[in-house]
């Protein structure tokens, strides 16, 4: 950007006042313009080197650090370490990172699968490694509650350390006498017991620290532990996202109370298990063993021909669902529609043909909305 004073003055001459501030007015204005079209808007001003810099020095903060802090933190460059699973896109930064650990270590310490990680939750409520999916690009969070514990060995990162004591012996001395009016007095007491006078019998106090807690308890005070996630803020729309992400794992595989009456997906919903009948599979006059190709249903209308005793089974998973028979004069014939999974297996144990002669109907008729 070049900039040209209006008016220039030559040493020993008079300036006119009306030059002098034409010229204060165009300095004070070129500075508005370079403040707005420069400064305030894109570093393209400056080095690659100088962005670069600026980047790496405007965060103290390391991905992957552990913070606690006694408040909630509304920083989105941190997360708790409550097991959320985070998607890419809004934490591309973060799952880059473990992408690159996985890569360099995949059976590092600190990696688990997803099934191990839920039943140490389901087990002791907590899980301090990570779950990296490195093909929906995801990671799971540790969940990480209580006293954490300092290391130098890498390969005991994570790792869940139970609650337990030392096994020792434990010396509790108590004596007493009985006294004439035949109650007892302690004379000595030492280890978990106290010194107490009983009317009737002998009893000991336990020190009252003793029940408080199921496992061995030191004092502590709550707070709540947050992992770095991102060296820069996020974007107000991937914070709007995470937002979203988050109501959806507390509410799309849970229930459908965020959808209310007026909404046209439950309607959808409810329209995915209804009948396809354009796309009908016929198997009238077969009694080979069929597999349903998606959840369905089989419509069954079977009238057994006029022979007496003959009967023919619709029969799913090996099992008889219904039947229909032909003895003497009484005739029992079959019509309905019959629910079914898929991948289950189904067959007819008898072909026969009604009386006008045309094939019974034996149909599956696949869901709408399945595969």
């Amino acid at each position: 950007m070049s900039y040209n004073i209006p008016y220039s003055f030559i040493p020993g001459t008079k300036a006119r006042a009306q030059e002098v501030n034409a010229n204060f007015k165009y300095v004070l204005d070129s500075a508005d313009e370079l403040n707005r079209t420069k400064l305030n808007t894109t570093f393209s001003n400056i080095s690659t080197e100088a962005v670069d810099f600026i980047k790496n020095c405007s965060s103290s903060r390391n991905i992957g650090e552990i913070i606690t802090s006694p408040l909630p933190l509304t920083d989105d460059g941190v997360h708790l370490l409550d097991g959320t699973l985070l998607f890419y896109g809004v934490y591309k930064e973060f799952i880059d990172y473990i992408a690159d650990l996985y890569a360099e270590n995949p059976d590092a310490n600190y990696w688990t699968t997803e099934s191990d990680w839920q039943d140490s939750v389901t087990r002791y409520g907590v899980c301090g490694k990570f779950v990296y999916d490195s093909v929906n690009k995801t990671v799971r969070l540790p969940k990480v509650t209580g006293i954490i514990e300092g290391t130098a060995d890498l390969t005991v990162l994570g790792n869940l350390i139970e609650a337990g004591l030392p096994s020792i012996n434990h010396t509790h001395n108590y004596t007493c006498h009985q006294n004439l009016n035949g109650g007892y007095t302690a004379q000595y007491a030492s280890g978990c017991f106290s010194e107490m006078t009983r009317t009737s019998s002998v009893n000991s106090a336990v020190n009252p620290i003793y029940g408080k807690s199921n496992t061995v308890q030191p004092q502590t005070i709550k707070v709540l532990y947050y992992i770095v996630v991102a060296t820069t803020s996020k974007t107000e729309i991937q914070s709007d996202l995470d937002e979203i992400t988050t109501d959806l794992n507390g509410k799309a595989d849970v229930d459908l109370s965020n959808i209310n009456a007026s909404q046209s997906v439950k309607d959808t919903i409810i329209g995915w298990g209804m009948p396809d009948w354009n796309n009908s599979i016929s198997y009238a006059n077969n009694t080979n063993t069929n597999t349903a190709p998606s959840d369905g249903f089989i419509i069954l209308n079977y009238a057994p021909n006029a022979v007496s005793g003959t009967a023919g089974t619709l029969q799913i998973n090996g099992q008889n669902v219904v039947s229909g028979l032909m003895q003497n004069a009484y005739r029992a014939p079959i019509n309905g529609m019959f629910v079914i999974n898929k991948n289950d297996t189904f067959k007819i144990t008898a072909v026969a043909v009604n009386d006008n002669g045309t094939p019974f109907i034996y149909k599956f008729i696949p869901m709408k909305g399945v595969n």
